[in-house]
Parts: structure tokens; sequence; C-alpha cells
């Protein structure tokens, strides 16, 4: 009697692993985007639309220009279209553009951006067409 009772819970575990091993192997078919962490939590990876990350790296950069006290009270504005961050408005020198160019910099490639911010007491140049990075050194 005790063996029989010792095999029907050995049957019984048996068939519970065999459960849980479907079971997980269900999971991971009906999820494809899911994987498990060696922490052993299950992670869902989706793809992020485009005007989304946008938003995100926009939301991003106005924050850190925000929190920098040099840039705070300039009148910066960025936008954020596919990728490629603009900053726009005034700032009083050529610095302070550097820094709003250095936060982008941060957070993306030199590529990436375009700058339209108008510098209120900037140094007068003799070259006709001197770009942004001219100005701001080469960043």
């Amino acid at each position: 009697m005790r063996q029989s009772i010792q095999i029907s819970i050995a049957k019984v575990f048996m068939q519970i692993f065999f459960a849980l091993v479907v079971f997980s192997l269900l999971i991971g078919f009906s999820n494809a985007n899911a994987a498990i962490q060696p922490s052993g939590y299950i992670v869902t990876y989706q793809e992020i639309d485009s005007d989304k990350q946008d938003a995100r790296l926009a939301g991003r950069l106005r924050s850190t220009i925000a929190f920098d006290r040099a840039l705070s009270e300039q009148a910066i504005m960025v936008q954020v279209k596919q990728g490629v961050v603009t900053l726009s408005g005034q700032v009083e020198h050529v610095e302070l553009a550097q820094r709003a160019v250095a936060h982008a910099l941060s957070m993306t490639d030199q590529s990436n951006i375009i700058v339209n911010v108008e510098i209120k007491h900037a140094v007068k140049s003799s070259a006709k067409n001197t770009s942004i990075l001219d100005l701001l050194g080469q960043m």
C-alpha cells in the first residue's frame, strides 16, 4: 500500500511537471516578442513607432535644457521628426547655443541635428557664410 501511494505521488508530480512544461512552451510560442530573463521573469519586447520615439527624444531634450540653469531662461524650442532634432529660437551668446547643441549631441549624432538658433550678441565675422558649426567651434 505504501509503495502504491509513493507511485501515485510520483505520477502526480510527473503530471504537474509535464503540464508546466507544456504551459511554458505555449506561452513562449503565443508571445513571440517575449523572452525569459535570467531572473525568471517574462519580459515582453515591443516595437515603438517613430512618433513615440520622437516624442520621447524631444521630451528628454526639453527637460535637459529646462534643468540647465544657463539655458532655462533662453528661448530654445525643440522639435524632433523622424529622429532629426531641430533646435530653434534665440540665445544671448554663442556659448549658450553650444550648450544646447551639446545636450542634443549627447542624445543623438551630429548628422541628425538642425540648428536654427539666433544669437543675439554674436561675434561679428568677416566671412560671409559662417555656418553654425563654425560659430560653435566645430562640435
